[in-house]
């Protein structure tokens, strides 16, 4: 009696144990599909609020730009560069999205336009102020920097790289352009980084420190037998040629050349030159011309003689 009431009671024990599972099993089951079910509708939900949401800003008026201000430019009127940030806003960002829109706004794509109307801006920063604005400021050059060597005459940058602009031989740049020409024609491309961006600086400065210390005018082309020479022939808008090294500092071939022109101020007789050579440190030598002598005056040097000061 006691053995046939212990085996009832353990399989009781095992019916409850057995449905107890069967609920928790199904528990899960609910739980497991509800959590499986669950991220899809959420997703949904998100998309279709971001997607909205999107759409909103990407195409409503709220973000048009309106207002566009331009600073700091000097030589590019303001209504070539309104017309061509106009022709930019009525094109389409992927063909969808408006280009006026703030968010989208091609801000590479105007600032490569606005460079091709004048070879003088260097760079152009485009910022964007919420909710309506965009800002436009250029960097401008001073000066237009070519080089050419039996070719088409390319432009250098800061950098010291070949580039060219459509407009650089427009006669309104005639007063902006320092040209150097590489008599020994070596070939040049574009991009290329040629190494005369000291050949450029030095005429640029030398130019402007000659007529600044000695009242010298210097045309706006000069001569170098290489790239590599590390030589510039000038030409005077008196007639006279001259020769410097550039690497001579600067200060001092402008001593020599100052104390050689006030000793020749000093002397009664002055003595005609057609050439100046001072590419040797703290030497001056002249090219004479005999036929510019007054009649009846012995000559001084022989025509085509160097004479060293």
């Amino acid at each position: 009696m006691l053995f046939r009431t212990s085996s009832r009671r353990q399989k009781m024990f095992q019916e409850a144990l057995t449905r107890e599972t069967k609920k928790s099993k199904k528990r899960t089951d609910r739980s497991e599909s509800f959590r499986t079910q669950f991220p899809y509708g959420i997703v949904f939900l998100w998309s279709l609020f971001l997607g909205v949401g999107a759409y909103s800003v990407l195409f409503s008026p709220l973000l048009s730009i309106t207002k566009i201000d331009i600073r700091e430019h000097q030589t590019v009127g303001e209504e070539e560069m309104y017309a061509v940030i106009e022709t930019v806003f009525k094109t389409k960002r992927g063909f969808i999205f408006p280009a006026q829109n703030l968010l989208v706004v091609p801000v590479a794509q105007i600032e490569n336009q606005i460079k091709t109307l004048s070879p003088l801006i260097d760079h152009v920063q485009i910022t964007r102020v919420f909710p309506d604005t965009i800002q436009l400021g250029l960097a401008e050059r001073t000066e237009l920097l070519l080089w050419c060597a039996g070719g088409p005459c390319v432009m250098i940058d800061a950098q010291g790289k070949a580039w060219s602009h459509e407009k650089v031989f427009e006669a309104r740049y005639d007063e902006r352009r320092l040209t150097l020409v590489d008599t020994s024609a070596l070939p040049i491309e574009l991009g290329q980084s040629l190494p005369v961006k000291d050949y450029i600086q030095f005429f640029a400065r030398f130019r402007e420190e000659l007529m600044h210390q000695l009242g010298i005018e210097v045309e706006r082309q000069a001569t170098t037998p290489s790239r590599y020479s590390r030589e510039l022939r000038l030409t005077t808008t008196k007639g006279w040629t001259l020769l410097v090294d550039i690497d001579i500092p600067l200060d001092e071939t402008l001593l020599s050349l100052k104390s050689f022109l006030e000793e020749q101020e000093r002397q009664p007789t002055k003595l005609p030159f057609t050439a100046i050579d001072a590419r040797v440190p703290g030497r001056i030598f002249i090219t004479t011309n005999i036929e510019e002598t007054s009649p009846g005056e012995t000559p001084k040097a022989l025509s085509g003689e160097k004479k060293e000061e």
